[in-house]
């Protein structure tokens, strides 16, 4: 359950390993063998300063999402067959569904009050960039982003 910090950065597989598609509480589905990327994409975004957060754990095989854990729904959810047995799996753990629900206050809350000085504090600065130029600015959004690129057999 443990995500190194604040990590977000590229993280090789040796060649020929087949990689893990779920690793907590000991679940492994093995991934086909092959070039792969795997990510995992922790999202948090937010309205109205600190009144609502809304945590978004993904987890993509090859750009393609197979499993997100949602914040509203309080559990994970599977979007393809690929991520079914990892979600309910999951989801029958309480420690690891207590961890991804604490992750609104310990990941978005705390990251809020780290990043806002810089993101949200200064919206609507512009020095020189041409997206900036529009009064309409996107909701701020942290991402953490683990990456695993590994060669085939």
């Amino acid at each position: 359950m443990d995500r190194g910090g604040a990590w977000a950065g590229d993280l090789r597989c040796p060649a020929g390993s087949r990689g893990a598609l779920g690793w907590r509480g000991g679940l492994s589905l093995s991934a086909p063998a092959g070039q792969f990327v795997y990510q995992r994409k922790s999202e948090c975004h937010f309205t109205n300063g600190t009144k609502w957060f809304w945590y978004l754990d993904r987890y993509i095989w090859n750009q393609q999402p197979y499993l997100h854990f949602d914040s509203d729904l309080g559990r994970f959810v599977a979007d393809t067959e690929l991520g079914r047995p990892i979600a309910e799996y999951w989801n029958s753990r309480p420690e690891i569904l207590a961890a991804e629900r604490a992750e609104v206050d310990t990941f978005c809350r705390h990251n809020y009050g780290v990043e806002a000085p810089f993101t949200v504090g200064r919206r609507g600065e512009c020095r020189g960039w041409g997206w900036c130029l529009h009064s309409v600015s996107p909701p701020p959004v942290i991402y953490m982003v683990p990456l695993c690129a590994g060669g085939g057999d």
